[in-house]
């Protein structure tokens, strides 16, 4: 799938790391989750860790083995459903967690736009050479 813009050019290199560095470009994904458990853990919201730590690596690997095949497959259009409602779920929180001064929502706004950037990076095909000079007609 092509993303416009400077977003299908980001998701298209993140793609590519990928699939050259499969395990490495896991690192931020996996941090911020991790850091989003450990505000949970400071809560004392442990079955919420407990799902996590259930979801998170069979998501990862689903991200990482979708990047590395040319065509998505079944796969592509779910990992584009699951980019759009973690996308939508980074909104209200990002949004909520600054309204109200809370560090604990933020950590949990950047988590859902850390899965929805690596959802639809996994789908990322190479955007269009952009024309550098604008076309002119000719009088």
């Amino acid at each position: 799938m092509e993303f416009p813009g400077m977003l299908g050019i980001a998701l298209y290199r993140l793609r590519m790391l990928m699939r050259l560095l499969p395990i490495a470009s896991l690192g931020p994904l996996l941090g911020i989750m991790a850091a989003d458990m450990a505000v949970d853990i400071m809560r004392g919201s442990y079955g919420s860790v407990i799902i996590e730590l259930a979801i998170a690596p069979p998501m990862a690997m689903t991200v990482v083995f979708t990047a590395q095949r040319d065509h998505a497959g079944l796969s592509g259009p779910l990992l584009f459903i699951l980019g759009i409602v973690s996308g939508f779920g980074a909104m209200v929180l990002l949004t909520r967690g600054f309204a109200i001064g809370s560090g604990g929502v933020v950590i949990m706004g950047l988590r859902h736009l850390a899965v929805c950037a690596y959802a639809w990076a996994a789908i990322a095909t190479e955007p269009a050479p952009r024309n550098p000079r604008p076309a002119f007609a000719h009088i």
